[in-house]
């Protein structure tokens, strides 16, 4: 069986005052305190022992004993308090959830979208017709696209493709064209792998419809 570990990790001054800058969330059988010393961790094998005084980690109050210290930080009148318009967050059903509340089950492997495009832009720094400088920020140069590679994962795009062109809005419309090539490619193939996702949908529709 598995066991979960709490761990606190603690901070000790040189007048052996200790403050809390760490608590595991939720509730464990055992908890495993730390020290913390710069960047390193050591375990602490006694806490009682610890340090001399327990500082709140809100409202600075002293304490004689870790117990007395973490009993008051549950009830601190100084403690951060968040307060959420519209309530606490609830995470929404998902596509996939929605459609197995009207009883369309969608298999795991068509749950995570398979295609992906890439793309880099190359560019020339130039130094003609920059913006004028302010009191704060001097321009150099200006980035000026000449040229972009594009490739992807899609079937019938498998080739990496490069363009180049002085004209920038050129270049832009060959950019757009080429993605969209690809987005309408992979369109195509989703619908076919979602094909019977569709019908199920379609005919689910038209039950509702009816019944309305």
């Amino acid at each position: 069986m598995r066991k979960y570990l709490s761990h606190q990790r603690q901070k000790l001054f040189e007048d052996d005052t200790c403050v809390n800058i760490y608590r595991t969330r939720g509730k464990n059988a055992d908890t495993m305190n730390l020290n913390l010393y710069q960047d390193h961790l050591s375990y602490i094998t006694h806490m009682n022992i610890y340090c001399k005084k327990y500082e709140c980690r809100n409202c600075k109050t002293l304490f004689p004993s870790h117990v007395r210290v973490m009993r008051h930080e549950k009830r601190c009148k100084e403690a951060t308090k968040y307060i959420y318009p519209g309530g606490y967050y609830a995470r929404r059903q998902h596509i996939f959830e929605e459609l197995e509340y009207i009883d369309i089950k969608v298999d795991d492997d068509l749950r995570f979208y398979p295609f992906f495009l890439t793309y880099d832009f190359e560019s020339l720094l130039m130094t003609d017709d920059l913006p004028p400088d302010t009191q704060k920020l001097s321009f150099t140069h200006k980035h000026r696209p000449v040229s972009f590679s594009m490739c992807s994962n899609v079937p019938n795009h498998l080739e990496p493709v490069f363009e180049i062109d002085t004209s920038i809005e050129n270049l832009l419309k060959k950019f757009v064209e080429r993605a969209s090539e690809i987005q309408i490619t992979a369109k195509k193939y989703m619908r076919s792998s979602f094909s019977s996702v569709l019908k199920k949908t379609h005919a689910r529709k038209k039950v509702i419809t009816r019944d309305l």
